[in-house]
């Protein structure tokens, strides 16, 4: 059975107004039935309610504190609640039921491009050494930017043993999702506990979008598929260019394939703690 919050002096709701022309406002309950502090925070965010301001719709719950009451015999709750004049929308609490925040940055990494070129070669032909020229790959390495996506959560500390979970998160890195239409990679996890009753969790993805062939290039190698979709690309996304080498390097050049290295699940993120916030 819920606590039963009373609020004390509940027609003195004084609205202020602060300096930067948002609005604040502050209720104070008190639960007399136990001095459980953790079991009546638990409670609280199990009440939508109390997260509502009565006299004005627009101020939004930004988070509470609870203390001993005066006697000790009870639990005292103060609600604290605001407006967020610089937009129409106000972000939620961080420890409310749907706080999430995304996060963007960039990456830059370096990707190696193979050019097929011929050198000269001392050959051994039966006593006499003769120079040939004979294909074989050198790499020229190309700077690129990639996009990272950062999802930050606060959610309430699973019951029980919850290092599952964490495996589960850990088993997804280097693993291709599908969040909206975007194909990204999982490339990071981690999880730090606040209070002993709440958990930050952070994942993050990056995205590949592929190595364009760059302009000029002479000899470049490319995999078969690379230009299967005709976005000109030396890489496809999420691939590694392997190179193979020429059975006769004095006819011909090396050739080569794509590997992908990542599995694919499309839906795996939706498995992560937190996650159904996003659905």
């Amino acid at each position: 059975m819920p606590f039963l919050f009373v609020e004390q002096h509940q027609a003195n709701r004084p609205i202020t107004l602060e300096a930067n022309g948002s609005e604040a406002s502050t209720r104070t309950f008190k639960v007399t039935t136990t001095n459980d502090i953790s079991a009546v925070r638990a409670d609280f965010n199990t009440q939508p309610g109390l997260r509502l301001h009565p006299a004005n719709p627009l101020l939004r719950f930004i988070g509470a504190t609870f203390s001993p009451s005066e006697s000790g015999a009870g639990v005292l709750v103060q609600a604290n609640y605001g407006t967020n004049t610089g937009s129409r929308f106000s972000q939620p609490p961080r420890d409310g039921p749907s706080y999430y925040h995304w996060n963007f940055a960039y990456r830059e990494v370096t990707v190696d491009i193979p050019i097929a070129v011929r050198i000269p070669v001392l050959v051994d032909t039966g006593g006499a050494g003769e120079t040939r020229l004979l294909w074989t790959a050198v790499y020229q390495k190309v700077a690129e930017k990639r996009l990272v996506y950062e999802l930050n959560l606060e959610i309430a500390r699973p019951p029980g043993n919850y290092v599952t979970a964490f495996e589960y998160a850990v088993s997804q890195k280097d693993t291709i999702h599908t969040i909206g239409s975007k194909r990204v990679r999982m490339t990071g996890f981690e999880a730090r506990e606040v209070d002993g009753l709440k958990l930050d969790v952070r994942y993050s993805w990056e995205v590949d979008n592929g190595t364009p062939v760059p302009t000029g290039g002479v000899n470049i190698i490319s995999p078969a598929d690379s230009n299967q979709t005709g976005d000109e690309l030396l890489r496809n996304p999420y691939s590694v260019v392997q190179i193979i080498p020429s059975s006769d390097p004095a006819a011909g050049p090396p050739t080569a394939v794509s590997m992908y290295p990542y599995a694919e699940n499309p839906n795996g993120w939706r498995q992560l703690l937190g996650a159904d916030r996003i659905l």
